[in-house]
Formats: structure tokens, C-alpha cells, sequence
């Protein structure tokens, strides 16, 4: 941050490409030498000027909107001046404030000079400063710990539950490599967070990060939380933040956060500054993931690298819920040796066991539409999207336009799906009939319960959570029916890795006649033969080795192909798809907007399709203008996004928008 210091240094923003030019640059400023660096900073020596000490910033806004530093980055400078002047006892300084656009590389100074004894008034003063709110904050977190250690259980224990505290208390006061495997339905989440915090306050760690796998758990999860703690920070690709929070969002600054395993891994194995910035968060925290075993196996071995070194040597403590917990052991060279909360998890499974299972060969989505027509309360959910609309047809060609039949994808966007699940709640609580077709978005996190479930064949996994929403609250005395059937209609699975678990479940099947999805030892067993032959991402496994972290960021990805965003016009949101459609006619579309927009946008997973019904959505960013990657619904066609149905184009761009 000194003058002459090299731009990887001085704020880590500025990229590669422009570091030989943006050093030349800074070189030829002032008329002065670099007579020693280090990696903390660069001593100076002077000719006749005084010593410059430089904060240089990069930044896409507009330099001729900058009319003064912002405060900070001042007193960033001011901060590093004054130490500088104390420790080589000079009687001036002056400090400059330097906006480099990282577009056009135009920049902007701003320059101050300052007595010794000017700076080190305005220092002493930032310290007292400081000093009251870390007197206070010292004295707020004595507070909060004595309140946590008084903390019983705040519900009323569900079957097993009582159970499975137990256990969790057992282990607060050690481990710091934890699972919990468990049924579905137990209430592991919420076990999970109570040892949480007792373990934050046994071992003085001031966070608790959340992992969720799908959007969707952060939608509801949110929603539980703040009914427990006062501030929590969501951080993921959709969601819409104040500009306040987007700050605190990129270096996670707050006691709780909830965010996904895609925000969660790829920024562990990204190379971009500012993934980068929420690292040092990450150090000293409990870190939850709900349902892990949604990590692709390509993956795993990395993965599982990265969280055996937030343990051993970033004083981490990771708990890992899941009805069926993967055993990464099993994938070659592999270390994995977690310690499992409860001990005899066979047992409770037992005792927890509310489902009666039954096997199906080939059947067509008909016959499962028949059977559904004679249920009250039954749910099914397939692979594809394309499975899901045609069973949700096929019941309302044999019901009518019956107000009991709910169609729950990824085609409804995120405030319509939320509406949906809402109502699907009310009327179970009203004991109404409710006819559900889903897909996989209902199988994590959706406290939903049916008498009926059927399940088009999947890996076990996924299986598995299907049964965690029949007799969920165990209500049926002889338990639930689940159907687990393999359909009829052409191409089943919506990728490799999906298919490759629904096979290996297919071959359990053909050594078992009736699988128990109850016992642990299957899921055990499941593993072993999913992950034996797994080689992993070899581009990946080989940047990591090489310390090319711009080939491990490009390689690592949890989700490969990340589609397109659509912003659609749901009847509930009428007045936000006005607001973007208006910014877009007057050429206001900004980067606040989209984000603003999240509860109305799906992904598509064909750009050329999407293209044909929607316009993209571009922003400016000094003087280049970029597509966004983000796409509005064209005027003609917003009969495509039905109120019940959510997106649905017509039959022929369907198909290559949805698998």
C-alpha cells in the first residue's frame, strides 16, 4: 500500500493482465526510490518531496463520479502513514488515495499532507474509539454466553429427538470432525444448531455457518432462523441483499450465515480476490452442512481434502447431518475418519422406522396417475421436469381443473415455489386433499407429509428423502406406503453421476427383493460400489498439485452446466417484472435490479432456446457493455409462465429448455 508497492499487494483487486502496465504506471508518479521491500511493506527513502504513502483501489465506477476518497480507504492510508512516520520519526507525510478503473485503467489521486502531530491526534482518537466498542462488545459476549449455557432445547421434542441431544451434548466439549446420521424427520437441523452454539461458547468461536445443498433450504431455513437469532447473513447467488449486507456478504462478516455448498466449496477452491475475501471468516467457525451427501463423487476427494484442513489447521469444527451419510473412505487415497455422534444409529433408525417400501419394474406414468387419483394426501416425484408436467396433465385430464393437484419444480420461480409449498401446508393442516408431482427440489428441507409417496428410481440418496416426507410426523399408526417405481418413458435420468446411483440401487435391488431402507448397513453398502472405480477430476487433482489456482477455480465446479437466468412475469410479483421491464426500456438495468429480481428468476438450460422467447439484459461497466447472462421474458410471450405450472414454453422449445 506504500508507493511502489507491487498492485497484488496494494489491495489485491487489480488483475493480472494489468499489473506490468499499472506498475510502470505508478513508477513514473514521483520523483522518488524503493530502497527495500517486503511482503508487509515498502520502506522509502526521499529525494526533496515528502514520503508518499499510496492506497490504491481498483473499481468499475465511474472515476468522474468520485469527487472525494470514500472514508475508509483514507483512513486505510492514514492508518499506514502514521505507523510509517512513528517508526522513522518523520515530521510530515503525505498520503495519496489512488482509483485505478480496472475497464479503461484511467485513474484519479487524491492528495493530503500531514503534520506528525495531526496524525497521530486523529489515531489516538480512532483507537479510544475503537476501544469503547471492543469494551462493549467484550461485554455483550459475556452475556451471550452466559444466556447460551442457561439454553435447554427450545421445542417440544420430536420422536427420537430427545435422543439424539443427548448425544449431541456429549460431544461439545471435544472432536471437531462430526456426523450425525440419523432419520429424516427427527430433527437433526435444529440438534444441529443447539450444539452449535454450546460448542461456539465452549471453544470461543465467534460463527456458525450453514451449508445447504439446494436453494431451497435456504429459503425455508432463513425463514426457521430468524425466529432464533437476531441477525443472520444468506448468502447465495440469488440472493437479493442491501448494499449494507453485500459487504458483509463478501467477507461474511456475521455470527450466522446460511449459503450453499456451491458458494461454500468453489470459494474455498477459487482464485478470484473476491471469493477470496470471505476465507479468513471461515478460519475458527462451526460449519454445518445439512444433507451432505449431495457432493458429486467426481468431486469428493478434494473436498474432503479441504475440510480436513479447515479442522486440523484453521481451528474448524464441521458437523455433517444426512440420512445417508457417504463413506468417503471408500474413494482411493482418501483420508476420512469423522466421529459419529450417535453410537448405535441402527437402532434409531429402527425405532424411527415409519415407511412400509415396495419395488416396482417398469411402469408407465398412467398407472401412477390411476393410483394417485385414489389418494387424499399422496406426493410423486420423478427425475425430469418433462415426467413431472406429463403426470401433472394426466391427473388433471382425470380430476379436471381440481385446486387439489400442485405441480412443484424448478420451473415455478423461487417466490412462486414458496407460495406453492405454502398452500400445500395449508391444506394438509386443514386435512384437505392434496394431490403433489415434483421433482428432486422436494427432497431436502421441505417439511412436507403424505400418507402416500411414490419415487421414480434414484440413487439411494435421493430415494431415501423421498421416504423422509411420507408419515413424516408419524401420524399413521401402520405407517406410510412408499411406491419406489422405475417409468417407462424414455430417457430417465438428468445426468451421468444420477444415473450411475439409481444403477447401483437397481443392482441392491436384484441382491435383496425387498431393500430396508431403514438399515445403515445398505447405505453402506451403497457407497462402497458408488465410489469404488471413482477417478475424480483429473485436470483438477493435477492444478491443486501444481498450485495453479486459476485451473483448480475453472475446474472445480458443483454445478457444470449453470444454464441461463430467466426473469418471469409470476402473477404474485406483478409489480417487480414491471420494475425490471420498465429499466430495460429506459436502459436502466444494474447489477442492484437483477439481484432485486432473484424471486422471479428460473435457470434454463439452453441459451439459443431461451434467446427465442427473451431478450438478454446487459449492464455497463465504464465502457464496455457485457451481457449479463440474465434474460427477460419478451412482451407476447408472458402466457408462457402459468399460474400454476410456473414456466411452460410451447412443446417444441419445452424440450430443449427442460431436461
Amino acid at each position: 500500500r506504500f508507493f511502489g508497492m507491487s498492485p497484488e499487494l496494494a489491495g489485491g483487486s487489480i488483475p493480472d493482465r494489468k499489473k506490468e502496465n499499472m506498475t510502470s504506471v505508478s513508477e513514473r508518479l514521483d520523483a522518488w526510490t524503493v530502497a527495500k521491500t517486503t511482503t508487509q511493506m515498502t520502506t522509502l527513502s526521499f529525494i526533496e518531496q515528502p514520503v508518499l504513502v499510496d492506497e490504491i483501489k481498483g473499481t468499475y465506477r465511474d472515476l468522474k463520479k468520485i469527487k472525494e476518497p470514500v472514508l475508509l480507504h483514507e483512513a486505510q492510508a492514514k492508518c499506514y502513514a502514521y505507523i510509517y512516520a512513528l517508526q522513522n520519526g518523520l515530521d510530515n507525510i503525505r498520503i495519496r488515495v489512488t482509483y485505478c478503473n480496472l475497464d479503461t485503467e484511467e485513474k484519479k489521486l487524491f492528495e493530503k499532507d500531514f503534520f506528525f502531530e495531526e496524525l497521530e491526534d486523529w489515531f489516538l482518537g480512532v483507537l479510544a474509539r475503537y476501544r469503547k466498542w471492543a469494551d462493549y462488545t467484550c461485554e455483550w459476549n459475556e452475556k451471550r454466553t452466559e444466556s447460551v449455557q442457561r439454553l435447554a432445547f427450545p421445542y417440544p421434542y420430536r420422536e427420537g429427538q430427545k435422543e439424539l441431544v443427548t448425544y449431541v451434548y456429549q460431544t461439545i466439549y471435544h472432536q471437531r470432525k462430526l456426523f450425525i446420521e440419523a432419520p429424516t424427520g427427527v430433527g437433526k437441523t435444529m440438534a444441529m444448531i443447539h450444539f452449535a452454539l454450546h460448542h461456539c461458547v465452549q471453544h470461543q468461536l465467534p460463527r456458525i455457518i450453514v451449508v445447504l445443498p439446494f436453494l431451497t433450504l435456504a429459503e425455508q431455513l432463513q425463514k426457521e432462523y430468524e425466529h432464533i437469532f437476531p441477525e443472520i447473513l444468506v448468502d447465495h447467488s440469488q440472493e437479493n441483499l442491501p448494499e449494507a449486507a453485500r459487504e458483509l456478504a463478501a467477507r461474511w462478516d456475521s455470527p450466522v450465515i446460511i449459503t450453499t455448498s456451491v458458494r461454500f466449496f468453489e470459494s474455498l477452491f477459487s482464485a478470484n480476490p473476491q471469493s477470496c475475501r470471505k476465507l479468513h471468516h471461515i478460519a475458527n467457525s462451526v460449519v454445518l452442512f445439512d444433507e451432505a451427501q449431495s457432493l458429486p463423487a467426481s468431486l469428493a476427494r478434494p473436498t474432503v481434502a479441504a475440510v480436513n484442513a479447515l479442522c486440523e489447521k484453521y481451528r474448524c469444527t464441521m458437523v455433517f447431518s444426512t440420512a445417508t451419510q457417504p463413506d468417503f473412505s471408500a474413494l482411493p487415497k482418501t483420508q476420512w475418519q469423522p466421529t459419529e455422534i450417535i453410537p448405535e444409529p441402527a437402532r434409531l433408525f429402527y425405532q424411527m422406522r415409519r415407511v412400509n417400501a415396495a419395488w416396482c419394474h417398469d411402469v408407465p406414468l398412467a398407472q401412477i396417475a390411476e393410483q394417485m387419483c385414489l389418494e387424499k394426501n399422496a406426493c410423486c416425484i420423478v427425475n425430469l421436469r418433462r415426467h413431472a408436467r406429463k403426470l401433472f396433465e394426466l391427473l388433471q385430464e382425470r380430476l379436471g381443473a381440481d385446486n387439489s393437484i400442485f405441480l412443484l419444480t424448478t420451473d415455478l420461480c423461487p417466490a412462486h415455489r414458496l407460495a406453492t409449498v405454502a398452500e400445500i401446508k395449508r391444506r394438509q393442516r386443514e386435512a384437505a386433499r392434496c394431490i403433489v408431482v415434483a421433482t428432486q427440489c422436494i427432497e431436502a428441507g421441505v417439511d412436507l407429509d403424505f400418507d402416500r409417496m411414490f419415487r421414480a428410481m434414484a440413487p439411494l440418496e435421493s430415494v431415501i428423502q423421498a421416504a423422509g416426507r411420507c408419515n413424516r410426523n408419524g401420524r399413521l399408526p401402520g405407517g406410510g406406503c412408499l411406491t419406489i417405481f422405475r417409468p417407462e418413458e424414455g430417457r430417465l435420468y438428468p445426468g451421468d453421476s444420477y444415473e450411475r446411483g439409481a444403477s447401483v440401487v437397481m443392482n441392491l435391488w436384484a441382491d435383496c427383493d425387498n431393500p430396508e431402507l431403514s438399515d445403515p448397513a445398505l447405505v453402506q453398502r451403497y457407497y462402497a460400489r458408488y465410489f469404488s472405480g471413482e477417478t475424480g477430476e483429473g485436470k483438477l487433482e493435477e492444478a491443486i498439485q501444481k498450485k495453479n489456482y486459476k485451473e483448480a477455480t475453472k475446474n472445480y465446479k458443483l454445478i457444470k452446466n449453470a444454464g441461463v437466468s430467466l426473469i418471469v412475469p409470476w402473477e404474485g410479483a406483478a409489480r417487480l417484472f414491471q420494475k425490471v421491464s420498465r429499466a430495460v426500456e429506459e436502459g436502466g438495468v444494474t447489477a442492484e435490479l437483477l439481484r432485486e429480481a432473484a424471486p422471479i428468476t428460473i435457470t434454463c438450460y439452453d441459451e439459443n432456446a431461451v434467446r427465442a422467447c427473451a431478450s438478454p439484459l446487459t449492464l455497463r461497466k465504464g465502457r464496455v457493455t457485457a451481457e449479463t447472462g440474465t434474460f427477460l421474458l419478451n412482451h407476447g410471450f408472458e402466457e408462457w409462465y402459468h399460474s400454476v405450472t410456473g414456466f411452460a414454453p410451447s412443446d417444441n422449445i419445452h424440450e430443449c429448455l427442460m431436461p
